[in-house]
């Protein structure tokens, strides 16, 4: 229930919410390219969690059936002077035998249902990567951009992200992961902060209402931690 509650249910609600907040800057942003989106959200969500919903049942009746073995063997094994007692050898065997091979035929089951969902996931996995070259032959290559940006993209790709990692396992051994974890609330105020200072980005309103969604995604996400946190120096 505290793994449910204290991760679970903050990573569901997160994800909620960058959910909603995506949809509606990108039905702001396309409002047709929001409508293909959702209309191929059932296409591929549909046969994934039918086909998943039967392996998660062969799944309970595949250890149900190895419980039922592993139950028959252990009580025959416990009482082997009865079964000898009234010569029950041969009808125990054979009950150990169908109970084994009920076990196998599950079992047998669940790997085909899997592997059926494992092809049909790789199935639209290769059919959205087949997408993209039908839509670089109608709609054609898209502009390389200049040498200076690719540049500038390659460094803030290198050395920003391996000095942040760095300074990331420095904050992480000295003061713990939980104060890390505060850092997550700084980045994207600094990110727009400096943005805005340095570079003179606009603050439009829907960037301030994606900084207020990601603030809010992360303190749900990082509650729990927050709250030991404060605990921990109360005491």
């Amino acid at each position: 229930i505290q793994t449910v509650i204290g991760s679970t249910a903050s990573v569901a609600l997160r994800n909620i919410l960058m959910f909603i907040g995506g949809s509606v800057l990108l039905l702001i942003s396309s409002p047709k390219l929001t409508g293909l989106v959702f209309l191929m959200i059932p296409v591929v969500v549909a046969p994934i969690v039918i086909f998943g919903r039967r392996v998660r049942k062969l799944s309970r009746d595949s250890q149900d059936r190895v419980a039922d073995v592993s139950h028959y063997a252990e009580e025959s094994l416990s009482a082997i002077r009865i079964v000898q007692a009234f010569c029950h050898e041969a009808v125990d065997r054979l009950r150990f035998g169908q109970a084994t091979e009920q076990a196998f035929e599950t079992a047998v089951k669940r790997t085909r249902a899997r592997a059926w969902l494992t092809a049909l996931v790789m199935l639209l996995v290769f059919g959205a990567v087949l997408v993209i070259p039908v839509a670089w032959a109608v709609e054609g290559p898209p502009p390389l951009p200049p040498r200076e940006t690719l540049l500038v993209v390659a460094g803030l790709g290198l050395i920003p992200t391996a000095a942040a990692n760095i300074l990331r396992v420095i904050v992480v051994r000295s003061a713990g992961p939980v104060f890390m974890s505060l850092v997550n609330y700084q980045v994207p105020i600094w990110s727009v902060v400096l943005g805005s200072l340095i570079l003179s980005e606009p603050l439009p309103p829907s960037l301030l209402w994606a900084l207020a969604l990601i603030l809010m995604g992360v303190m749900v996400s990082q509650w729990g931690a927050l709250m030991r946190l404060f605990a921990g120096r109360r005491r």
